[in-house]
């Protein structure tokens, strides 16, 4: 049997880490490590599940048309101007498969997130038609970003300007970032190391609800207090 060999480089790239969702040895754990809506999905999108059970056995429409359609109608877009995609990371290899060939240079952000998977399209087309919910989550995410990013900054953390559902707190060194993020998940409180991304001294926290808002920077205080 002939042995196959990957690529050249393919085996130096390291693979894709989740963010954290347990912490063992505590129940009551906070995930701030991902992009998720700490409201969830609305009650739209639950219903359109359940009525969609029965078809799961079934593969759905390739062309994504409904929910296209969905958000051409409440953004007034075009829908043919519209591609879907599991995550940004397959519309990237869509961008690169169609545009993208021997010879060509492609440049990406230094920062950019690496990858994004799965979702349920007729849920997907619930929640962007519930325009209520998704400002509603809009709303409460914009407020409580920016409660978090003052909170840190009173504390001597502060953080880059975002308009994302996370804020990228900024410590005095990759030591102290560290630390931190250790004391963080002994407390239940799971944010994101971003060393992988050139930012050694930083935190990413994805902005959670109040509860978990005052939490983190509560928790931040004691460690800043502990430190000195």
């Amino acid at each position: 049997m002939t042995d196959l060999t990957p690529q050249q480089g393919i085996m130096d790239i390291a693979l894709y880490q989740g963010g954290a969702s347990h912490v063992e040895g505590l129940s009551n754990v906070v995930k701030l490590s991902s992009n998720e809506n700490p409201f969830g999905p609305p009650d739209s999108a639950r219903e359109a599940l359940v009525r969609e059970a029965g078809n799961l056995h079934r593969y759905p429409s390739t062309d994504h048309a409904s929910l296209r359609n969905a958000i051409a109608e409440v953004h007034q877009l075009e829908a043919e101007q519209i591609i879907c995609g599991v995550g940004s990371d397959e519309i990237i290899s869509f961008l690169c498969n169609a545009y993208a060939g021997p010879g060509d240079e492609v440049l990406y952000t230094e920062h950019g997130f690496s990858m994004y998977r799965i979702s349920a399209l007729a849920a997907a087309e619930a929640a962007v038609r519930d325009v209520e919910y998704v400002e509603k989550c809009r709303t409460e995410n914009t407020k409580w970003r920016a409660w978090l990013a003052e909170g840190l900054a009173e504390l001597g953390v502060p953080s880059d300007t975002s308009t994302a559902n996370f804020v990228l707190a900024r410590f005095a060194s990759e030591a102290e970032a560290n630390a931190c993020d250790d004391y963080l998940k002994s407390q239940g409180l799971l944010v994101r190391r971003v060393a992988g991304y050139k930012l050694p001294n930083c935190l990413r926290i994805t902005v959670g609800d109040e509860a978990s808002c005052r939490r983190v920077v509560h928790a931040v205080r004691a460690f800043k207090d502990a430190s000195q």
